[in-house]
């Protein structure tokens, strides 16, 4: 049986995990914006083709978007995870939760809703996050074939600007 102690901890708990949740997801979206307009200045830089120092920095920017973007969806993962957790075994238990937030949530996800299934949080956390590692990915595979033919028609110009 939890006591009221509990359920004000778990709130505190759930408080601070969806804030930090919501912080990582700000601070992740300004970050991609802020890859993709330099992807983009790169990829329309005067006489890209012909610098390959440029084609260099494209492909290891798409690198670090892609670490960026994996290291996200871990740290996201992880909070979700514990969100869930609190509201399953606290928040929206059907024993000892909060009732009123019981209702509140039954009436924004409408009855019948798994609680745990925050689809929500799961959107942030996985969905946004594997659509940008599919526009690296596709980014990374242009940058390394531009690389990779701008290697073998050996450029003279490597660390040129």
């Amino acid at each position: 049986m939890t006591d009221k102690n509990d359920l004000e901890r778990a709130w505190m708990y759930h408080d601070a995990a969806d804030q930090l949740l919501n912080g990582r997801i700000q601070s992740f979206l300004i970050a991609q914006a802020f890859l993709i307009v330099g992807y983009a200045q790169l990829l329309t830089a005067e006489n890209f083709d012909e610098k390959t120092n440029l084609v260099a920095a494209l492909f290891a920017l798409s690198v670090l978007a892609i670490l960026l973007t994996l290291v996200m969806r871990a740290l996201a993962s992880q909070l979700s995870r514990g969100i869930r957790e609190l509201k399953e075994g606290y928040l929206l238990n059907d024993e000892h939760g909060d009732e009123v937030y019981r209702r509140y949530f039954s009436a924004v996800r409408g009855d019948g809703v798994d609680p745990t299934l925050d689809g929500f949080a799961r959107g942030w956390t996985r969905t946004v996050p594997n659509c940008f590692l599919i526009f690296w990915l596709v980014a990374f595979t242009y940058a390394l074939v531009i690389l990779s033919s701008a290697i073998k028609a050996g450029v003279d110009n490597w660390f040129m600007v």
